[in-house]
């Protein structure tokens, strides 16, 4: 009986285990497919709809090629982009008009 219980306890623990590491995995994985993206502006038009989206860039608050004081000329735009389309050269209105491409946040800083 004590040999049973032991079992059952070493094998538990052994499942719960695995369930957190397989949970957290799945969580990861989900969490990184609804992720937003930030796009270099590559072009700046007369106003920040014109603007032509670059390509995918890291997180200005964690570094990349923007600058953290303020200037004139944008660097940076955050879209949701639910459908993962390939929004490189594409014009910021162009991109907003598809389905599941909302504007997030821009950075003014170049």
């Amino acid at each position: 009986m004590k040999n049973s219980f032991n079992s059952i306890k070493k094998h538990g623990l052994a499942v719960f285990a695995m369930t957190l590491l397989l949970g957290y995995g799945g969580f990861s994985y989900a969490k990184s497919m609804f992720a937003t993206n930030w796009y270099l502006i590559q072009t700046q038009g007369t106003n920040p709809d014109d603007d032509t989206i670059g390509a995918v860039t890291m997180d200005p608050s964690q570094g990349g090629e923007c600058e953290s004081e303020p200037h004139p000329e944008r660097c940076t735009i955050q879209l949701q982009n639910d459908n993962n389309f390939n929004l490189d050269g594409v014009q910021v209105s162009a991109a907003k008009a598809l389905p599941g491409v909302s504007e997030l946040d821009r950075t003014n800083y170049k």
